[in-house]
């Protein structure tokens, strides 16, 4: 029974199937500080400067599709 116990832990260590997610994971918990750090760095400017960009862009787009066609 230790043996098979044994068995069963080293193939288990060795395999490497979950390995991807948990790279995905790391990165993505990676991005998220970075983020928050910008964001408290910025006190809140960043923010304002992309709405401003958000709502620029929705007001061209809103000027594109009222545009009259030829």
């Amino acid at each position: 029974m230790y043996y098979h116990l044994k068995v069963c832990i080293c193939q288990f260590l060795q395999e490497e199937s979950g390995q991807g997610i948990n790279e995905y994971a790391a990165i993505m918990a990676f991005v998220s500080l970075v983020f928050m750090l910008v964001f408290s760095l910025t006190e809140g400017a960043l923010a304002a400067t992309i709405m401003q960009c958000f709502s620029s862009m929705a007001g061209q787009i809103n000027r594109l599709a009222n545009a009259p066609t030829n």
